[in-house]
């Protein structure tokens, strides 16, 4: 049996963040850790998180969305969803922050990292996924534990077809 599209995207995000080093991007990234970890794992570390998932479908009948997203619907046998997802971006350092700083720093690097990823990577090849949009994030600093940089807390969208008779599969549009 295939896996779901919902499984593909998330795998594929996992691998894509696993990948990152320094020859393109400003961290050797970590391990994929369950976000209540992050802060204790090594810097930086990623966690993710599906918020939930809505079809976006266009009105149905409506001929004028149907240039832009393509034909879905009952009557097109597709579903056009987007995933709400976070990912928390953090961790601990091998050797103490020398101040607030350099802490912020740091997160801002590594925001702006997973910001390159997704901006080469924005469909998620292989996966399903036709496009993945940064919305947000909240950036909280450790300012109690020399080592401990902080989180940033990032939103983002992935979008894809599915198809409605056989929803692992993609919906052809």
């Amino acid at each position: 049996m295939a896996d779901s599209i919902i499984t593909k995207i998330e795998q594929k995000i996992e691998t894509l963040i696993s990948a990152m080093t320094t020859s393109e991007y400003n961290f050797n990234w970590n391990s994929i850790v369950e976000p209540s970890e992050v802060e204790n794992a090594n810097f930086p570390s990623a966690g993710i998180v599906l918020i939930e998932e809505n079809n976006i479908d266009a009105p149905e009948l409506s001929k004028d969305c149907e240039d832009i997203i393509g034909p879905t619907g009952a009557f097109a046998n597709a579903y056009y969803n987007a995933i709400k997802f976070t990912i928390t971006i953090g961790g601990t350092a091998g050797t103490p922050f020398s101040d607030i700083a350099a802490k912020k720093n740091a997160l801002n690097k590594a925001l702006d990292d997973i910001k390159k990823l997704f901006g080469i990577n924005y469909f998620l090849e292989n996966s399903g996924c036709s496009s993945i949009m940064y919305r947000k994030a909240i950036r909280t600093i450790n300012k109690d534990n020399t080592s401990k940089a902080g989180t940033y807390e990032t939103t983002w969208i992935a979008r894809y077809y599915q198809d409605r008779k056989n929803p692992s599969l993609t919906a052809e549009v």
